[in-house]
């Protein structure tokens, strides 16, 4: 936070410091990969810094959380899903659930492994402890990460026993909320569910803990409130627990009665440091150990996945959480050893890989920060939660939403504020009011509600936001762009439908991005033909052919796309079957075909005669006329003329396109009439026109007249196929501007000069004239073509703005053109 006297002192170093800003890179596995748009130091509560960011070269997604254990106010605790070893819940859920004043849950990562088959579906593979409360003991091979009273992390594997006493006698404690051997002691708690689900060999005991709450590595004091034999399942009532015992076990419980006290000692050790007896309170499991000091271990997961890990500073002063993408073309996720690695440059010195894959999530303040795999977050078995004890307060300070991104010209970025209290903890998270933005540098523009735009030309800049005369400053590298091109180089359209232009940039480093496009000039060659607008809307008004350019605001960068308006009218003749022989033809379950042109003996019309034969055997057959013929603009429908067989029939018309079936339902009769079906014009997108029609399915349909095994003949009549439009007024015939040769000009428009780009067919040494719409001659010269096909530079500074017509001939061939010269 600056104040204002304090800020132009500040702002002048900052920008001093972004002129010589490198780019920031992150060692992985001994290879240095170079970070993009990053997002840092994002507090959302109590000092706890989210942190996302991009490694575009393997590619990764990565969000991190660096928490202060020292903060009085934070505690770290686990939670099963729904309360219960047996359960599946949301993290983000676990967390909502387990928020009130003075216990907010402010984030949540996912936890251990968990059983995925029922009837024990999200009993966590390792050991689990919530508020000092053992649910489920720890596993003997698989390390954890635990937590003191006092926030002080550990990982290791944890080793686990226990015992009773009560009058100088003692017997071991076996396990807890797990099922009952032959001769063993087994504690029964809330987390395993409302009864034991023991059998009626053994004795089971009801506690109430006298005083103090729950904890290990001391012993606890209980009153015996009911002794059970004999009977099995003993209810576990609320904050109460069950010692079930068989055997030696159930004989120690059978010496006790109601109003006894006994003692119980819970151990929970450090394997790798067994003299170290930490009063543990919360304990969630991993599968292995990947950070040791400072250390990556050699116990590698190569498989690239999503990745969850929990780890510590090396003096336990932070906790650091990393959630990792993968399984997607934008991040490809991780092996351990590179999470390791991840968890190394994050600051932590001992790290655990908790579950992954679907599982990996990453909440914070209510919202999940990570793409899941899964495509949304996951019900999992248990999670760690990182919970604020602190009473919210009044806001005092305003932080916005990073302190740095990295951003490719064209981009938007929402800058948000939060708003903290004295003790750090957020009052609006993300929807701070009243907060003045300003953008500082030729890095782009932003509005008041934040939204910053990246139409600038500069290399870096600032944004500030003030709020109550306080000042917060968000750094901005602006990637600066190489190229921009429209999404389609040509496009087929009518007047009945408005289409918005997709503009994409492309990076230095050769990454196409989409481009916003109100930072985008946009113009038409003949606003006859049709329309764009400052946002890119084009909108068709007559029959022809235009150009469409775009260019950025300095004009340094510019693309061209030819747009055809094709406004069909009535119904337009694709193909009167005037020539059978044009058309090829395939059968199903029919024996002969013949096509033969044909004066209709009841009609008097020439027309496409189609005879068949086949044998019936209770099976639909169909006659498949191919045909490639294009069609104009954007019809709704398709209508041939046509007989049918006098049974029943159907027909198919088809075109070149998914969605381009076109079904006239079953009908009978042979009369002549028009048989119209609709296309599916919502399914098609308007990048997939022009369309071509490709074929017509005659089917003969299962008819009950027709005998399995007997032989049948059919004749259909076709007179013509027509394109249908909603436009009314009659046309014959429309056709597509000719396609140009094969010579295009770039860039197009043109400012300061071009390349001419041909097939190959023309090169060598050729002469280029240029003339203005009206054939005035303004450019006479002789250039050279490479082999390639592509020319040397021709530079047009002294011609005047507009469009021209060039004629490129020499001995190899001519061509023709046209381009756009630019102020």
């Amino acid at each position: 936070m600056f104040s204002g006297r304090l800020l132009p002192v500040f702002l002048a170093c900052l920008l001093q410091a972004l002129a010589c800003h490198g780019q920031d890179s992150l060692l992985i596995q001994g290879i240095r990969y170079r970070t993009d748009t990053i997002i840092h130091t994002h507090d959302v509560g109590l000092g706890t810094l989210h942190t996302y960011y991009r490694l575009p070269d393997l590619p990764l997604l990565v969000n991190t959380l660096v928490l202060d254990a020292r903060n009085p106010y934070l505690r770290f605790e686990t939670c099963l899903g729904k309360d219960s070893l047996i359960g599946l819940e949301r993290p983000s859920a676990m967390a909502l659930r387990n928020s009130r004043t003075g216990h907010q849950a402010f984030a949540a990562i996912n936890g251990d492994f968990y059983n995925t088959v029922s009837p024990n579906q999200g009993v966590p593979v390792n050991g689990q402890m919530l508020a000092g409360e053992v649910a489920k003991a720890p596993h003997a091979s698989r390390p954890v990460i635990a937590f003191d009273g006092g926030n002080n992390p550990f990982i290791d594997i944890m080793t686990f026993r226990g015992s009773v006493a009560r009058a100088g006698k003692q017997i071991a404690l076996n396990g807890v909320n797990e099922a009952r051997d032959a001769d063993e002691m087994i504690l029964f708690n809330r987390h395993f569910g409302k009864v034991t689900r023991t059998n009626k060999w053994g004795t089971e005991a009801v506690l109430s803990l006298l005083s103090g709450s729950w904890g290990v590595n001391w012993v606890l004091q209980f009153k015996v409130d009911k002794i059970i034999a004999g009977v099995g399942s003993a209810l576990i009532p609320s904050g109460k627990a069950v010692l079930s015992g068989h055997g030696k076990a159930a004989a120690f419980l059978n010496e006790l009665y109601a109003g006894d006290t006994l003692q119980m000692e819970v151990q929970v050790g450090l394997k790798n440091d067994p003299f170290l007896a930490p009063l543990l309170t919360e304990m969630v499991g991993g599968d292995r150990q990947i950070l040791k000091d400072g250390i990556v271990l050699d116990n590698n997961w190569v498989e690239l996945h999503p990745r969850t890990a929990a780890g510590f500073s090396g003096d336990g002063s932070k906790v650091i959480l990393a959630v990792v993408d993968g399984r997607s073309d934008y991040s490809k996720g991780v092996s351990t050893k590179q999470l390791a690695d991840i968890m190394k440059a994050s600051g932590a010195a001992s790290a655990l890989n908790l579950d992954g894959g679907g599982s990996s999530v990453m909440v914070v303040r209510n919202q999940v920060k990570n793409s899941p795999s899964d495509g949304s977050e996951r019900a999992v078995g248990n999670a760690l939660l990182m919970v604020s004890t602190a009473i919210p307060g009044t806001e005092k300070t305003m932080q916005l939403n990073a302190e740095h991104v990295t951003i490719p010209f064209g981009k938007k970025f929402l800058v948000k504020g939060s708003t903290f209290d004295e003790a750090g903890e957020v009052i609006r998270y993300l929807t701070a009011e009243n907060v003045t933005y300003a953008v500082h540098g030729n890095i782009g523009k932003i509005d008041q509600s934040g939204v910053f735009t990246a139409s600038g030309t500069g290399g870096s800049g600032f944004i500030t936001g003030t709020w109550k005369g306080m000042t917060d400053t968000l750094t901005v590298a602006l990637k600066p762009v190489r190229q921009i091109s429209f999404f389609v180089k040509s496009l087929v359209i009518d007047d009945r439908r408005d289409y918005t232009f997709k503009v994409f940039g492309t990076d230095m480093d050769g990454n196409k991005y989409l481009i916003d496009n109100d930072i985008i000039q946009f113009s038409v060659l003949d606003g006859s033909i049709g329309s764009v607008d400052a946002n890119g809307i084009f909108r068709g008004l007559k029959d022809g052919r235009v150009a469409v350019a775009i260019k950025t605001a300095d004009g340094e960068h510019t693309d061209t796309c030819h747009v055809d308006v094709e406004i069909g009218r009535g119904n337009l003749l694709l193909d009167d079957f005037s020539d059978p022989g044009s058309w090829s033809y395939t059968t199903s379950y029919i024996d002969k075909v013949t096509l033969s042109r044909q004066v209709h003996p009841d009609f008097q019309a020439e027309m496409m005669r189609v005879d068949y034969e086949f044998t019936y055997s209770n099976r639909t057959a169909s006659i498949t006329l191919n045909k490639n013929i294009d069609v104009y603009g954007m019809p709704d429908s398709v209508l041939m003329e046509a007989t049918g067989n006098g049974r029943k029939a159907s027909f198919y018309y088809f075109l070149d396109h998914p969605n381009g079936l076109c079904v006239v339902p079953a009908f009978t009769g042979t009369s002549l009439q028009g048989y119209k079906a609709a296309v599916n014009t919502a399914g098609i997108a308007q990048e997939d026109y022009p369309l071509l029609f490709k074929s017509i399915r005659l089917i003969v349909e299962k008819d009950p007249s027709y005998v399995a095994g007997q032989k049948y003949s059919g004749t259909f009549w076709l007179k013509g196929v027509y394109a249908v439009y909603p436009a009314k007024d009659p046309q014959n015939s429309l056709s597509r501007p000719v396609t140009p040769p094969a010579c295009s000009v770039f860039p197009n428009p043109v400012k300061g000069g071009f390349y001419l780009q041909t097939d190959g067919a023309v090169t060598g040494p050729v002469r280029m004239r240029l003339y203005t719409l009206g054939g005035q001659l303004v450019m006479d010269e002789y250039i050279e073509i490479g082999p390639g096909g592509v020319s040397d530079y021709i530079p047009v500074v002294k011609i005047p703005p507009g469009a021209y017509l060039f004629v490129v001939s020499g001995d190899s061939g001519s061509l023709k053109g046209k381009l756009i010269v630019l102020p």
